[in-house]
């Protein structure tokens, strides 16, 4: 009787425990928690450290002798030696030492100092952790002869030392780590996010998890506490930037109040990374590339006040760098051959001054310069799609950090060079077509257009050449509707094409000038041409078949697009376009081409649109490939391929790419707010993160020159 009344307890209390999730969710945590501090492990990263009360000499020297017993199994295990290091006489045990009887230590030439205890610590790349175990001074028998020291560690002391290394092993604490992360995320889910599917609070889990790596490999990098700091706050302040912009796009209508402040936020949030990446490059780092050409360009105009420069009288000044250029002593041709633009509104900045045949400047305050153009322009891009695209928060933000994503939109605009306002130009071209396409025909769409493709093709011809055929592309298209063609002849047309006139002016003198519509360095300088790294004699060229050359053409336009290979200190060797490390730039310059895809009749009209930008880029691109290819096999110049030419695009890009985010993940909700799937919110999220990982950090920040920069 006495054992069917405790079976029914036993069974009532199982049937209690079964019945109660959070009493099995308890037990399996602690069973977890005792499994993680009992689980055997071998010692890790251990190092014997004996501490003295003073420096040593550098020249002390350490001997560690084991020795077994009789009746135990000879171990041919060779002597040790001690390293110094201030206070400290080190070396890392043979685990082989760890069965013997005792260790013997003999330190000499240790001078007055005195042995204050031996730590067994745990040490990894010479970094002291935790001591595991400690054997003061008191413990041991020292014998002291002169400046010698010896003593030695018993069995018991032996294997008091290798327990404490067990105990306090980095593997356990790892585990139990692990074990406290994932009760924390189980409490979590159940306490604060239990609307949430599971599936979906598991793959925000990962996201962060994997950012969590990301801040844990960063603390591991040989850098000052502060840089390591300041980027793992980047990195978490983009990760809870994330999860804001998730939680406000998950929908209800408390939360889509929120859509717009947050979207703003993630565009304020870019302008403010740009601006504050632009500082650390014009403050603490180099200049970008051919900088030396355009500040030459800029001092020539100075001088000479032409809206058509004389490109076959223009030179290149080795002292630019310090603010002055003097034209009666020039290094070497300057092969530029830009339009005057840029240079131009440059002259503009104060502090520029022509005395004779020396102009000075302050270099400092022409990046500055440089630097608010790209910031003028990346506001107008904000601006485009803030207004265009569906109003998904995570949406914008994989928008904003896109724009700048490329290593090179703000470290090249941070110098002298006519990139930077190829930005502004070029986005105003794309505002006045993408409201043309929208039917919106009065004067400020017209203004756009003209007055956007006016000044950039009198800022650089490869911006130009992507900004004329879209409007080309759009011309076209416009004949094929009623509305479109009948706009073509509106009065506000008509009147703002004389906005042309400058561009197309400048170009038909520079053809009569130079019989090309981009001078050549190669006919305005031939000696020069053929002594600079745009010639090389046939006996130092390569030798690539057509194949190897496209596949080296691809690899580089690639690299250029990822990172700084002009920066000799930044030389990521070894990485890969689709590597770990690179992979989201190069998606984010590959996928928007998939527009290119789909059917005229599936794209609509902001789809067809974003096609005719897309293959804009395409057939620039094939014409640099060209020049490349004729540069490569008739004059053995392999350059020529920087992709960073497509950044004054960027706003094409970005929002083609967006575009078939909401193409692809994009759902309507109950209250016809525009909405991500669940699949969407997860892509775009780690799409986000990855893009702050090889964007934002891993060209700069993370290398050498970067973390020193920000010490």
């Amino acid at each position: 009787m006495a054992e069917t009344m405790h079976d029914k307890l036993k069974l009532n209390s199982l049937n209690r425990i079964g019945s109660n999730p959070n009493m099995i969710a308890s037990l399996l945590a602690v069973i977890a928690l005792l499994c993680a501090i009992v689980v055997p492990l071998p010692p890790m990263n251990q190092m014997v450290t004996i501490v003295f009360d003073r420096d040593v000499p550098s020249n002390a020297s350490g001997k560690v002798s084991a020795s077994f017993g009789q009746s135990e199994k000879a171990v041919g295990v060779k002597p040790q030696h001690l390293t110094v290091s201030g206070h400290n006489l080190s070396y890392k045990p043979d685990p082989l030492t760890y069965d013997a009887s005792t260790l013997h230590f003999d330190l000499s030439d240790v001078g007055d100092a005195q042995v204050v205890r031996v730590d067994g610590e745990v040490n990894v790349n010479n970094h002291h952790w935790w001591t595991a175990h400690r054997i003061t001074a008191g413990d041991l028998r020292l014998s002291r002869t002169g400046d010698s020291i010896s003593f030695d560690l018993s069995r018991s002391q032996i294997r008091s030392m290798v327990s404490g290394w067990k105990l306090l092993n980095p593997g356990r604490l790892a585990l139990l780590v692990l074990v406290l992360v994932g009760i924390a995320i189980v409490l979590l889910h159940r306490l604060a996010f239990a609307a949430v599917p599971l599936p979906w609070f598991a793959s925000a889990v990962m996201v962060v998890a994997l950012t969590a790596m990301g801040a844990w490999r960063v603390w591991a990098l040989d850098a000052s506490g502060r840089s390591r700091l300041t980027i793992i706050a980047i990195l978490l302040g983009f990760l809870l930037l994330t999860g804001l912009n998730a939680i406000a796009g998950s929908g209800g209508t408390a939360r889509t109040a929120w859509n717009k402040p947050v979207i703003i936020l993630d565009y304020v949030v870019m302008l403010v990374a740009a601006f504050g990446q632009g500082l650390v490059y014009i403050l603490k780092w180099s200049h970008s590339p051919d900088e030396i050409a355009h500040l030459s360009y800029l001092a020539w105009e100075k001088a000479h006040l032409q809206l058509v420069p004389d490109f076959a009288g223009m030179r290149v000044y080795e002292t630019v760098f310090s603010g002055r250029a003097d034209l009666a002593d020039p290094l070497a041709f300057n092969q530029l051959g830009h339009p005057p633009l840029y240079y131009i509104l440059m002259l503009l900045v104060p502090g520029t001054h022509v005395s004779g045949t020396v102009v000075t400047f302050h270099v400092a305050w022409l990046r500055m310069a440089s630097l608010l153009m790209l910031l003028a322009g990346l506001a107008v891009c904000a601006y485009l799609l803030y207004s265009r695209l569906p109003r998904i928060p995570l949406l914008h933000l994989v928008a904003a950090l896109a724009l700048v994503a490329s290593p090179n939109m703000v470290q090249v605009s941070s110098g002298v060079n006519n990139d930077a306002l190829c930005l502004l130009t070029v986005t105003l071209t794309v505002w006045g077509v993408v409201r043309f396409r929208e039917r919106r025909y009065d004067w400020r769409t017209y203004l756009l257009i003209m007055g956007g493709l006016s000044t950039t093709l009198l800022t650089k011809l490869t911006a130009g050449m992507i900004a004329a055929l879209l409007c080309l592309f759009v011309v076209i298209a416009a004949m094929g509707e009623r509305e479109a063609r009948f706009a073509l002849t509106k009065r506000e047309f008509w009147f703002t094409t004389p906005l042309l006139i400058p561009a197309i002016a400048y170009y038909a003198v520079v053809f009569v000038r130079y019989r090309s519509i981009q001078p050549s360095y190669q006919k305005l300088d031939p000696a020069g041409y053929m002594s600079s790294t745009f010639y090389k004699a046939m006996s130092d060229r390569s030798d690539m078949s057509i194949m190897q050359y496209v596949d080296y053409y691809i690899t580089q336009f690639l690299r250029t697009w990822w990172s700084m290979p002009w920066q000799a200190d930044i030389p990521r060797s070894g990485v890969t376009s689709f590597d770990a490390r690179t992979i989201a730039l190069t998606l984010l310059l590959a996928v928007p081409f998939a527009v290119l895809a789909i059917g005229r009749n599936s794209r609509g009209r902001t789809g067809n649109l974003l096609a005719m930008g897309m293959g804009a880029i395409a057939l620039t691109m094939l014409y640099q490939f060209n020049n490349a290819l004729n540069g490569f096999y008739v004059n053995g110049y392999t350059g020529g391929l920087q992709s960073r030419y497509y950044l004054c695009a960027m706003v094409i890009i970005v929002y083609a790419l967006c575009w078939l985010l909401w193409r692809w993940f994009g759902v309507e909700s109950e209250s016809d707010a525009a909405a991500l799937s669940g699949i969407g919110t997860l892509v775009c999220a780690g799409f986000t993160m990855m893009l702050v990982w090889d964007g934002l950090l891993q060209p700069f920040l993370l290398q050498q020159s970067g973390l020193a920069a920000i010490a």
